[in-house]
C-alpha cells in the first residue's frame, strides 16, 4: 500500500503557509483563521485515508482464451474489517509491453464490513500471445480529494491467448472456390463438391446436403508425405501476421487429424512437434519470432519437413524481403512452400 498526495493538497498547504506569513506581517487575525480552516481540511482528509481498508482480493481467471472472443473475469473483494470501505476504484490489468487485453476499471461505492463483493468484467483479447501475472489495483480517495491510498495485488497466473482458426470454407473460396486449387498446391484440406455419377455413398457430406438441398460429397485426398513445418516471423499483433497464423492453425489442425507430423519452428530453426490439437494451439500462441530466420536456421527448419510442406506466416514488413531466402532454402530441401500471408493462400512448388 502507498499514500499519494494530490496536487491540490500541496496548493492548499502552500496557501496555508502564505496565510500565516501574511498574518505575521500584518498582525491580522483573519489570515490565521483561514489558515486554520485549511489545516483542518488537510487533517480531516488525511485522517480518513490513514486507516487502510481491510480488503482481501482473489481473482478468477481462465487459463486459455481465444483471440477476438470475449471472456469473463471475476474479482472477489472481501471486507474483513468492521468498518465500511467507500469510494473504491478497482482496476485489473496485465503489466506488459503488449496490450493483448485492455485494462478495466470499475467504481465501487461501498463494501460493508464483513461483506463480499464480486466485480465481473468482460474482456476481449486483441491478439494471440502469452500474458504473465495480472495486477489488481484498488484506489481509495479521501474526502476533498487531497490524499489517495493505493493497494496493488499481483496474481501470479499465466493467461494463454490462443489464435483463432480461420474457417476452411473461406480459405477454399480464396483458393479457387471448391478447394481444388488448395489440394493442387499441397494443402490437403479435402474439397466439398456436388455429387457425380460413380461417387460412393460413404463420401456424402450429409450436413452440407441438408443445408444446401443439393447432394454433395467430400473428396478424399491422399495423405501427404513428410511433415508440416510452420514458420512464423514478424511482430505479434500485426493483422497480416495474425491472419496468417489463423490460417496455419486451420491447415495444421487438418494435417494432425490425418496423421501428418506438425512442427513449429523456433528462432534457431529447431522444431517442436505438436502432438495434439491443444498443444498445436499453445505452440502457435507462444510463437514469438520477431526477426526472420537466418539462412542456417531456415535450412534446419526446411530439413525438418522431410520433403513435406512448409507454411510461412510472416508479417507485412517481413514477407517481401524474406521470400527469396525462403525459396532458396526450400529449393535445397525440396519442399513445398505455402505463403499464408498472401491473399487467397498462394503456394509455389519448389523442386531441388
Amino acid at each position: 500500500m502507498r499514500i499519494s498526495v494530490a496536487r491540490s493538497a500541496w496548493l492548499l498547504f502552500c496557501s496555508v503557509v502564505a496565510l500565516f506569513v501574511v498574518a505575521a506581517l500584518t498582525d491580522s487575525v483573519w489570515p490565521q483563521l483561514l489558515g486554520c480552516v485549511g489545516i483542518g481540511l488537510l487533517v480531516t482528509s488525511f485522517a480518513a485515508i490513514a486507516r487502510p481498508p481491510l480488503i482481501e482480493v482473489s481473482t478468477e481467471l481462465p487459463d486459455r482464451v481465444v483471440a477476438g472472443k470475449p471472456f469473463e473475469t471475476a474479482i472477489l473483494l472481501r471486507n474483513v474489517g468492521s468498518h465500511a470501505a467507500r469510494a473504491l476504484v478497482v482496476r485489473h490489468s496485465w503489466p506488459t509491453s503488449r496490450t493483448l487485453v485492455a485494462a478495466h476499471a470499475t467504481y465501487v461505492e461501498r463494501i460493508d464490513g464483513h461483506r463480499d463483493l464480486v466485480v465481473a468484467m468482460t474482456r476481449t483479447p486483441a491478439a494471440r500471445g502469452v500474458l504473465g501475472g495480472s495486477a489488481v489495483r484498488i484506489d481509495t480517495t479521501a474526502p476533498f480529494g487531497f490524499f489517495s491510498r493505493t493497494m496493488e495485488i499481483l496474481a501470479d497466473r499465466e493467461l494463454l491467448v490462443l489464435p483463432v482458426a480461420a474457417p476452411i470454407e473461406s480459405m477454399q473460396a480464396g483458393a479457387g472456390g471448391d478447394g481444388a486449387s488448395m489440394r493442387a498446391h499441397g494443402l490437403d484440406t479435402g474439397g466439398v463438391r456436388e455429387w457425380r455419377s460413380g461417387d460412393q455413398v460413404r463420401n456424402v457430406q450429409w450436413r452440407s446436403t441438408a443445408r444446401t438441398g443439393r447432394l454433395t460429397v467430400v473428396e478424399r485426398d491422399h495423405v501427404a508425405t513428410g511433415s508440416l513445418v510452420v514458420l512464423i516471423a514478424g511482430r505479434s499483433g500485426d493483422p497480416a501476421l495474425e491472419q496468417a497464423v489463423s490460417k496455419a492453425a486451420t491447415v495444421a489442425s487438418v494435417a494432425l487429424r490425418r496423421g501428418t507430423a506438425v512442427l513449429i519452428a523456433s528462432e534457431d530453426g529447431e522444431c517442436v512437434r505438436a502432438r495434439t490439437q491443444a498443444s498445436l494451439l499453445e505452440l502457435l500462441a507462444r510463437a514469438d519470432v520477431r526477426e526472420p530466420l537466418g539462412d542456417a536456421a531456415l535450412n534446419r527448419a526446411m530439413r525438418s519437413a522431410d520433403g513435406g510442406r512448409v507454411l510461412v506466416a510472416a508479417g507485412r514488413t517481413v514477407a517481401g524481403a524474406w521470400a527469396p531466402s525462403v525459396q532458396r532454402a526450400a529449393a535445397l530441401a525440396g519442399v513445398t512452400v505455402v505463403d499464408l500471408a498472401a491473399p487467397g493462400v498462394s503456394t509455389a512448388r519448389v523442386h531441388a
